[in-house]
């Protein structure tokens, strides 16, 4: 993983010819489609996740199969991208998740801020350490490591015909999601208050 420079906010992302630009600006928009998590190692799960609750959670999201998934990607002019994603099993909700994307004057790489809601408590904001992403070239995707329950996820977001293929990885679990777009966003957002939470 590149080393993280320091974070600018640019005036316009549409004069910056960069590939974390140029990716979210395409991606930008709701999207929707069906995810699977797994436990791939049960023993080293129970080892890693700390708390009862947070076993319990797992274990539920594995059984219950394939969720919805839905997200949406928003890019501001003040640099910063939003992404939140939301799961759910026949309209119940399973989890609620908001990242802010801070692109790095390098052009390629960026830090992420994550919050998340899980079910039961699902209006509670749980916060997580800082992760960071690359975008190498995007017209292939962009990669993610990212602090959370129990380990580290490594997500790969990748471009294909139908749509973006999601996959992560952890030690001890996996996931997989494919989105098809519905809803293009092709206009920036302005960097108000309220969008620099």
């Amino acid at each position: 993983m590149p080393r993280i420079t320091k974070t600018v906010f640019p005036v316009s992302l549409k004069l910056i010819d960069a590939p974390t630009s140029v990716y979210y600006q395409f991606v930008s928009g709701n999207w929707t489609g069906v995810y699977r998590f797994q436990v791939i190692h049960w023993a080293a799960m129970r080892d890693a996740v700390p708390t009862f609750m947070d076993r319990m959670r797992m274990t539920i999201l594995h059984w219950l199969g394939t969720v919805r998934i839905d997200t949406t990607v928003v890019v501001f002019l003040n640099g910063r991208v939003r992404h939140t994603t939301f799961l759910s099993f026949f309209r119940i909700p399973c989890l609620h998740s908001t990242e802010w994307f801070l692109l790095n004057d390098d052009g390629r790489t960026f830090t992420v801020q994550m919050t998340q809601r899980l079910a039961p408590w699902i209006w509670l904001d749980r916060a997580f350490p800082n992760g960071v992403g690359v975008v190498e070239d995007p017209d292939v995707g962009a990669l993610y490591r990212l602090p959370w329950i129990g380990g580290e996820i490594e997500q790969y977001a990748r471009r294909v015909p139908s749509g973006i293929e999601l996959c992560q990885n952890g030690t001890w679990f996996n996931g997989k999601a494919y989105l098809r777009r519905v809803i293009e966003q092709p206009e920036l957002c302005g960097g108000g208050a309220r969008d620099r939470a």
